[in-house]
């Protein structure tokens, strides 16, 4: 939208202003809405918005109404779309770590393996550690984030574990 406004603008205006002035402009306030932390980024569809938003209030102020409804129809029916595809997503996606530490029993270690798995996630990865009064277990789960805090309860209450610390 902003190449075809600036190839668009010419007569009116200068067009290299728009790529100039405005596109980074709002690029830069775009950025300003992404974060990172925790292995995660989140902002990248606010950022977008942003970006597209100031596009389609360009081409209203050059008078290009059918390109503004165009777009706009076009972003909403995306960030609809995105929507209904983003919440399943995440459901499904979401890891933590764990670490519990248990008594010595080595059946204790097969008694986690056994709950976590009864609790519908996924044992992505399982890492043990002997201590002097028993075994730390790192854990890295995937599945529904309901799931995760449900079997971290499961597991403190019900495996003999002395000792839960999670990670995001």
């Amino acid at each position: 939208l902003f190449t075809q406004l600036s190839i668009a603008l010419p007569g009116r205006v200068d067009g290299a202003r728009i790529a100039a002035q405005i596109v980074p402009g709002v690029g830069f306030l775009g950025a300003g809405t992404i974060l990172h932390g925790k292995g995660g980024i989140s902002g990248l569809t606010s950022a977008a918005t942003i970006w597209i938003v100031a596009a389609i209030g360009m081409a209203v102020g050059a008078g290009d109404i059918y390109d503004a409804a165009g777009a706009t129809l076009l972003v909403l029916l995306v960030l609809a779309a995105l929507g209904r595809v983003e919440g399943p997503i995440k459901r499904r996606l979401s890891i933590s770590r764990v670490r519990v530490e248990v008594p010595g029993d080595p059946a204790n270690v097969e008694e986690v393996q056994r709950m976590v798995r009864e609790s519908g996630l996924d044992l992505i990865d399982l890492q043990t550690e002997r201590l002097a009064d028993g075994t730390a277990m790192e854990l890295v789960l995937g599945g529904p984030q309901h799931l995760h805090d449900k079997a971290k309860l499961t597991l403190l209450r019900s495996s003999g574990a002395y000792k839960i610390s999670t990670e995001r």
